[in-house]
């Protein structure tokens, strides 16, 4: 009951602050997706109106496969071979968009267009462990990493990308200066492949890169927001006295 009683009060200090959400800002975020993606996100909003901004950001994420799967693929007397397997993707975009407050809260929504670049790694390898007769290993010879060895399979393909985001978000004011925003993102995203650099072993098959892609995702974030063209209390009241 008593948590109940501080709302009111709670929406009257946010509601005092909504006009610093009237100014443009420049944000930092982070956001994750399946716990394995992580994004970094830059953004500049510039509002058009009372209702409408203008928002401009860089986006910078990498998903990984750390260190790697491995499979039993052969056993002799003396020796055990595994079949390492490994990939990650890293992409960086630039977006733009719109996004409208909705009515007199901190909530809005809004809309963004991304184009971006993309790189998918794959690697597969061999790893043996000898054994002496009481069954230790006294040999773990040097992982045959791609280039290192015939018995490696590596490959690396290159992506142009475009994604239509859909967002809901929630700037919450903490001061004059301050947003603190927590967010969720749908996006459409949307693969080209530009190119394929290759190392391929024939005893380490390996996938081929596809030529076109499209997938959807839903990821949430939070971060800090600073108002931009605020002038201080202090400076506000000498100016008042001249």
């Amino acid at each position: 009951m008593k948590n109940l009683l501080l709302i009111p009060f709670v929406i009257l200090f946010c509601s005092d602050h909504l006009k610093s959400q009237e100014n443009a800002d420049i944000g930092l975020s982070v956001s994750t997706f399946n716990n394995n993606l992580h994004i970094l996100n830059l953004e500049y909003r510039n509002p058009l109106n009372e209702k409408w901004k203008i928002n401009f950001g860089l986006t910078s994420g990498v998903i990984s496969n750390f260190p790697f799967t491995s499979e039993l693929w052969a056993v002799t007397d003396s020796v055990i071979t595994y079949r390492h397997y490994s990939d990650n993707f890293y992409a960086v975009s630039l977006r733009t968009g719109l996004e409208r407050k909705i009515k007199t809260s901190f909530f809005s929504y809004g809309i963004n267009l991304a184009l971006g670049y993309g790189n998918y790694k794959q690697s597969k390898f061999n790893y043996e462990e000898v054994y002496d007769t009481l069954f230790s290993p006294y040999i773990f010879p040097v992982e045959t990493r791609p280039g290192n060895s015939d018995l490696a399979a590596y490959q690396s393909t290159n992506y142009l990308q475009t994604a239509l985001q859909f967002s809901l978000r929630a700037n919450i004011p903490l001061n004059e200066r301050l947003l603190f925003s927590v967010f969720g993102i749908y996006s459409g995203d949307f693969s080209f492949k530009t190119n394929t650099v290759k190392l391929i072993d024939p005893l380490l098959d390996m996938p081929q890169a596809p030529d076109f892609g499209f997938a959807t995702s839903f990821n949430i974030g939070f971060g800090l927001r600073y108002v931009l063209g605020l002038k201080s209390k202090n400076n506000y009241q000498n100016n008042s006295t001249h």
